[in-house]
């Protein structure tokens, strides 16, 4: 709308508006021109440059090393993330984890003895395969027994059920019987 004069009339999109330094239209009041791209591109460059530095790139001696690399960082947890594997955490303690599994492995540690240095230092929680001890009997035992709980509670429940049902048709046939003695009288 048009406020201007005291009239009060409808005008199109592409009516000009005053700005600071002279007459825009709309279109390019609201996209913000040739210059606001340039900076949107800009922007996008500078986020694009910021998260490829983050990325750690180990080098490896000997491509076995790096396919063990790669599957440890897949395999072991990040301790601070919920549920994330370290290779993809960018938390300061998986990066730190990172570089202790590269120093590791280039040293000659094998994977087992990495996996073990990392429970020795986080407990199972660091791996996503927990083995089975006295640690962990209550992750490896509680679904079992709760299924095991639920499906007695559920045979139980239906078997006194269907006792209440049998009942309930015993006592409707001596009413029957009862009321056909009343009538035969």
């Amino acid at each position: 709308m048009n406020l201007s004069e005291g009239r009060v009339s409808w005008v199109s999109s592409s009516t000009r508006m005053r700005s600071g330094r002279g007459v825009i239209t709309t279109r390019q009041w609201i996209h913000g021109g040739r210059r606001w791209v340039g900076i949107q591109f800009s922007a996008f460059v500078m986020l694009l440059m910021t998260s490829l530095a983050h990325a750690n790139v180990y080098e490896f001696s000997d491509p076995e090393k790096e396919a063990q690399y790669n599957q440890l960082i897949q395999e072991l947890r990040c301790p601070k993330c919920q549920n994330q594997n370290v290779a993809d955490s960018n938390a300061p303690i998986a990066q730190d984890i990172k570089s202790r599994v590269h120093e590791w492995i280039e040293a000659g540690w094998s994977s087992e003895q990495i996996v073990a240095e990392m429970v020795d230092r986080y407990t199972d929680f660091v791996t996503y395969r927990p083995p089975m001890n006295a640690r962990t009997y209550f992750l490896w035992f509680t679904p079992p027994l709760i299924f095991i709980i639920t499906l007695v509670v559920i045979i139980f429940r239906v078997s006194k059920r269907s006792a209440a049902v049998s009942a309930v048709t015993v006592d409707s046939k001596r009413v029957e019987d009862l009321l056909d003695e009343i009538d035969s009288k």
